[in-house]
């Protein structure tokens, strides 16, 4: 395993047989997540990677690996990729992917907003919960529907931690027969 890892990571000319071979043994043996990294600086030279690593998240159900491809993408996974680990069973992908949203609300403020909005009922953990509304702090702008929303939820809400939150987010909210 860890032989593998240096192979792809220090090979000075790597062919798209040898990262088909990676992927391979990464959908088999989804453990081995440190293989990820071998890919860390061959992004930028194989941008088809970018795409592989995103169908791999869809189809694997290892958190370990799920959260190494979110690592190494980062925001460069776009924002399908933070939705989709924000809907993820596991609680720690999903944590990964509310930071990656967050990270990405300035370049796709619309998208990310309404999609933390939907998955907030969902969500079962309090703390991935206030999470989510922090993430609106540094939202800016919020449409119509994501302002009231929020206005709803911070009516609701009974979680301490989860209402002061809610609190900082309506303050951003301007004032209209609407809400």
């Amino acid at each position: 395993r860890n032989k593998a890892v240096l192979t792809l990571a220090s090979a000075s000319e790597a062919d798209a047989a040898l990262f088909a071979a990676a992927f391979e043994l990464l959908e088999q043996v989804p453990d081995h997540a440190e293989l990820v990294t071998a890919f860390k600086d061959r992004l930028a030279s194989f941008p088809g990677l970018v795409d592989l690593l995103k169908s791999l998240f869809g189809k694997t159900g290892a958190m370990f690996l799920k959260i190494a491809i979110l690592d190494l993408l980062g925001t460069e996974g776009g924002p399908g990729l933070a939705l989709a680990a924000m809907q993820d069973k596991n609680p720690w992908v999903r944590y990964r992917g509310i930071n990656l949203a967050g990270a990405l609300m300035a370049q796709h403020p619309a998208d990310i907003q309404r999609a933390l909005a939907a998955a907030f009922p969902k969500e079962s953990v309090t703390s991935l919960r206030e999470l989510m509304v922090r993430q609106f702090l540094a939202g800016g702008r919020k449409e119509k529907e994501v302002e009231r929303f929020l206005v709803e939820q911070a009516e609701r809400e009974t979680e301490p931690s989860i209402e002061e939150a809610l609190a900082a987010a309506v303050l951003d909210v301007p004032i209209d027969d609407t809400n």
